[in-house]
């Protein structure tokens, strides 16, 4: 299948091979008395290979040329300038193109398809798809009919399928042509015959390589049975990274020679210029070929979408006229338009796009939305309320407050305009235990909203409660090596409830980050010591109060250092990290908890942490992505370690990486290696890796994959090593596995 040399080299250097033979030739007869035309692999960069195409295509207007591209697998990630600059000198000389885009023989997922199309639209104009990998067994018949007709959704006009064999008279119609052989060598022409006569020859196409010569009386036969016919002298394994030098010969063969007017050339400069908020003037250029018949009318498209999918807009404008006013359209709405030319023949391809928007009416906006209102105090109720969704056209510069006292019978102005967006309001100096109802008007420059929703709060007869202040003058002192007191006043303002306890955090960091060190004491005391600390370490405290009604803000920060103990009752405990083949890796990050659970330090390994001897210290590793923990030199497995160090120690993790190989094997029904078939990986819809066999992949502990290989020439797939018949073989693998396919030869 052309997949074969292009999934394997379309990442393909700049440097290509020059074609240096003229397209002036000696006169050749030509054949076929219908059209047939090239359809070219041009998996070539684009220079002058491009050249060669566009130039055979404008000496012989009449032979319909196809060149199918292929920047990366597809169209890859980005817009290459040097492929725009290419595809428009195709365009200029007649030549459809058309962008690669596989289907795994219908294992890839018909989304991951169509994103690929979608990604071709966006990044170049080309005319139609390529679906590489075509299978051509029963069943899939509807995933390629709906992959067309997405194709022909998205603006394009030509489907090309490629199962590079025979197929089945069922697939005609899903695309619109196959592509029933691709070999080295010429086919015979009973291959091109058989149940294809009962179809017209536009439905078929053919690519030959390893083809050094051309055929006159190969050609005179097959351009009857075959819309579209490739040759090049090139060869595997990758026969499509040049043009052959006979082309411009190949191309000049297939000319019938005058055949009469054709469909005009596109129209250019098409503009689209916003007149109204109803109203967009469009403008072109009459095209400069316009096919030897008289322009007689145009087609107009149009899209809402920026030209995801299109609509005709007119037919037919019946009139020679290069531009029209499209009325009636919505306010503050982008359409985005296309031009076709028409004459006596019919139409041609379409213009360059071009795109605009209609004026916004401008407005009062709509009224705010979700307005709150709650008793803060005696004397304060605070309003919440949303913007309007829709501003008129025109942003809001504030908003009018109204009040009332009677349930909304009767209203007064409190604000007439805030001045600002902001979407709160307190409302202060109110009466203690009386009800207040508000609505809200949103303002923007044309004038103010009708009023929102009326809502209602009571002021409270009492004062209300709330969580306390923070705690003051928070002190610490350091006690020992391993013990610092803390001490502080109790906030002067509880929230009208009393304190039943207070919040502890401690940072290890000089406050970078934080850890709550006790939740809540439970009890009215200011004071607190902290134990089983590390010598010669930098801890800072924080206070926070608790009451019936919540948390307070935290007090002003402390810190203190633990004092230095001897050298004689210190010693280290260091921790380094390696893989399973014993290399050592650095980053895995370690814990020290003291034996009450305490985390006294962290670190990324390798690190070394001072404690005191003879305490009881527990030592934590961690795994990160597929860095998986194994064992400890000792050869335990658990993730935590418990260690009381009355000497300098050092521990190593080793961590498994979590990949494994998957080979795939091809041999013939006595068991016998053969190499070279096609072989495709598929994880979540998506190709991620290719190759010929025998190959090994490496892959993902725990993840799904599709394993397809493929038929090539007169080796057919039989059975997995299994016994299943199915080419595409799903498998989940935990450890290093072989897959073996056996073929009929």
């Amino acid at each position: 299948m052309i997949e074969q040399s292009s999934s394997r080299f379309m990442a393909m250097l700049a440097i290509l091979l020059l074609v240096t033979t003229p397209l002036t030739v000696l006169p050749h007869q030509a054949h076929a008395a219908s059209s047939t035309g090239v359809m070219i692999a041009l998996y070539t960069y684009p220079d002058s290979t491009w050249d060669v195409v566009a130039q055979a295509k404008s000496a012989h207007p009449s032979v319909p040329v196809v060149a199918i591209i292929n920047p990366n697998n597809g169209p890859g990630s980005s817009r290459d300038a040097n492929y725009v600059s290419g595809i428009q000198k195709l365009h200029a000389a007649g030549v459809v193109v058309l962008g690669y885009d596989a289907t795994g023989y219908a294992s890839n997922s018909a989304s991951s398809v169509k994103s690929v199309m979608d990604t071709w639209k966006s990044l170049y104009n080309i005319d139609g798809i390529f679906f590489d990998e075509m299978a051509n067994w029963s069943g899939p018949e509807s995933y390629y009919s709906g992959l067309t007709s997405y194709a022909k959704s998205l603006g394009y006009t030509m489907t090309v399928g490629n199962p590079g064999t025979d197929t089945l008279p069922s697939y005609i119609g899903t695309v619109d042509n196959l592509m029933i052989y691709e070999n080295p060598g010429l086919p015979p022409i009973s291959a091109l015959q058989s149940w294809h006569t009962s179809y017209d020859k536009s439905n078929f196409s053919m690519i030959a390589f390893g083809v050094n010569s051309i055929s006159t009386s190969f050609l005179s036969s097959a351009s009857n049975y075959v819309g579209y016919i490739d040759l090049t002298n090139d060869v595997l394994d990758n026969p499509y990274d040049t043009v052959p030098p006979y082309f411009g010969t190949l191309v000049a063969d297939l000319d019938t020679g005058s055949a009469g007017p054709t469909a005009p050339q596109a129209p250019t400069g098409l503009t689209a210029n916003s007149v109204s908020i109803s109203q967009i003037n469009l403008s072109w250029t009459a095209p400069s070929n316009n096919g030897g018949s008289a322009i007689t009318g145009y087609k107009i498209d149009r899209s809402t979408n920026a030209g995801s999918t299109w609509s005709t807009l007119v037919a037919n404008t019946a009139s020679s006229s290069t531009s029209y006013s499209n009325t009636g359209l919505t306010a503050g709405t982008s359409y985005t338009y296309r031009v076709s030319a028409i004459n006596s023949v019919g139409t041609s391809t379409v213009s360059n796009t071009a795109s605009a928007t209609t004026s916004i009416v401008v407005t009062a906006p709509q009224a705010p939305a979700g307005l709150t209102a709650s008793a803060i105090s005696q004397s304060q109720i605070n309003l919440s309320w949303s913007a309007p969704s829709n501003n008129g056209g025109s942003a809001i510069t504030g908003y009018k407050i109204e009040q009332s006292t009677n349930s909304g019978s009767t209203w007064s102005v409190i604000l007439s305009n805030t001045g600002s967006t902001g979407t709160t309001y307190s409302n202060v100096g109110l009466a203690a235990s009386t009800a207040y109802t508000y609505r809200v008007s949103a303002i923007n420059s044309v004038g103010t909203s009708g009023p929102s929703g009326t809502v209602s709060a009571t002021t409270t007869s009492t004062t209300v409660l709330t969580a306390p202040q923070p705690p003051t003058g928070l002190t610490d002192s350091v006690v020992s090596s391993s013990q610092i007191n803390l001490s502080w006043t109790a906030p002067s303002n509880n929230g009208g409830s009393a304190i039943t306890g207070y919040k502890i955090d401690r940072s290890l960091n000089g406050g970078s980050s934080w850890g709550t060190l006790v939740s809540n004491t439970g009890n009215v005391g200011t004071a607190y010591s902290n134990t089983a600390l590390v010598a010669n370490t930098a801890y800072a405290y924080r206070v926070s109060a608790i009451n019936s009604i919540g948390t307070s803000s935290v007090s002003n920060t402390v810190s203190g250092t633990t004092l230095t103990v001897s050298s004689s009752s210190t010693v280290s405990i260091a921790v380094n990290s390696a893989n399973l083949a014993g290399v050592s890796f650095t980053g895995m990050w370690v814990e020290l908890h003291a034996s009450n659970g305490t985390t006294l330090a962290t670190g990324y390994t390798p690190v070394t942490f001072k404690v005191a001897s003879g305490n009881a210290y527990t030592i934590v590793s961690s795994n990160y992505q597929n860095y998986v923990f194994n064992h400890w030199n000792d050869g335990t497995t658990t993730t935590s370690k418990t260690i009381t160090p009355t000497q300098n120690t050092v521990f190593t993790e080793f961590y498994s990486s979590g990949q494994v190989s998957l080979k795939v094997k091809t041999v013939d029904l006595s068991g016998n290696v053969i190499t070279g078939l096609w072989t495709t990986l598929v994880s979540g819809g998506t190709t991620i890796q290719t190759g010929y066999t025998t190959k090994t992949f490496t892959v993902t502990t725990g993840n799904q994959y599709t394993v397809t290989v493929s038929n090539y020439q007169n080796y057919v797939f039989d059975h997995w090593s299994d016994g299943n018949t199915n080419p595409n073989r799903i498998i989940t693998p935990t450890q290093a596995t072989t897959l073996v396919a056996y073929y009929q030869s």
